[in-house]
């Protein structure tokens, strides 16, 4: 497997650089994908985000149609005369309108930040290493990371990235601020949320510290990609674990690099024995 990687080891530099790598990691996630080793977690994520998120929005709708009925009420006089209008204003059914939509469009970022945390507990421990053995044999396992770390870095990247939409809310109305702003903080979630899982066993203390800072602008390009999943049609509702397979074989291609380029290559070949990996079943990765 060593002798097939196509990179420069003495130089660390990808030949055709980062769009060459982008396109080796779609390639190999698209085979993973295809060869059905995610099956198990297609699905469920989704799912049970989506459900949580639906109970949660059908109990907080009384309370917010509520303070809805009282907004409106407050508008329903006329500022000029002071009179009690015959109808409800025109402005005051858009606003009530708008607010519906909002609160339920509102529910999105929230599934897909609930499933990006369950796949990111339960679902990579058996995704990486079911990776890890079929098309990166020569990777030894480190343990060189923490499963309270990573459920810390998961849950305060959440945290901040909803509290960035929200943030942000006042710019939307800028013309194309609407996509941007979405996107960019989806793949920052998606880089701090996957970088460190796929790496945690894998990797040991060393390279859990320096590879995500020296591939920092690549790994956020991967992100950028799970990103781009989360606004295809139909591609959206598997987009958390499509963007999983992304970040487990970009990271295990710049460790495997970075290994590379550290010991002989003999060494390297030599080390696929001492890989820790076993085989895993498909439906490993469902709860």
């Amino acid at each position: 497997m060593a002798a097939s990687i196509n990179w420069d080891a003495e130089s660390r530099r990808w030949p055709g650089g980062l769009l060459a790598f982008l396109l080796q990691v779609a390639r190999r996630s698209m085979v993973t994908v295809l060869r059905g080793e995610v099956i198990g977690a297609l699905f469920w994520p989704m799912i049970v985000a989506g459900l949580i998120w639906l109970v949660v929005g059908l109990l907080a709708w009384e309370p917010v149609t509520t303070l809805l009925s009282r907004s409106l009420e407050s508008v329903a006089v006329d500022p000029v005369v002071g009179a009690e209008p015959s109808a409800v204003p025109w402005r005051a059914v858009a606003f009530a309108v708008g607010v519906k939509f909002v609160f339920w469009l509102g529910l999105v970022p929230l599934v897909y930040v609930t499933a990006l945390v369950l796949i990111a507990l339960w679902t990579l421990p058996g995704l990486i290493r079911r990776i890890a053995q079929r098309d990166y044999p020569e990777l030894a396992f480190r343990h060189g990371g923490s499963g309270w770390v990573s459920l810390r870095q998961t849950l305060v990247a959440s945290l901040l990235f909803l509290l960035g939409l929200i943030g942000t809310l006042l710019l939307w109305w800028i013309p194309g601020a609407l996509l941007l702003f979405p996107f960019l903080l989806t793949a920052w979630l998606n880089q701090r949320t996957f970088v460190y899982d796929c790496l945690s066993e894998v990797a040991d203390a060393r390279e859990l510290a320096t590879l995500p800072s020296r591939y920092r602008g690549w790994l956020f390009a991967v992100g950028a990609l799970g990103a781009l999943l989360a606004w295809l049609p139909v591609v959206n509702l598997f987009a958390p674990i499509l963007a999983g397979v992304l970040f487990a074989h970009a990271t295990l291609s710049l460790l495997s690099w970075e290994r590379l380029a550290d010991q002989p290559l003999e060494e390297m070949r030599g080390s696929a024995n001492a890989s820790q990996t076993a085989p895993t079943n498909h439906w490993e990765l469902l709860p």
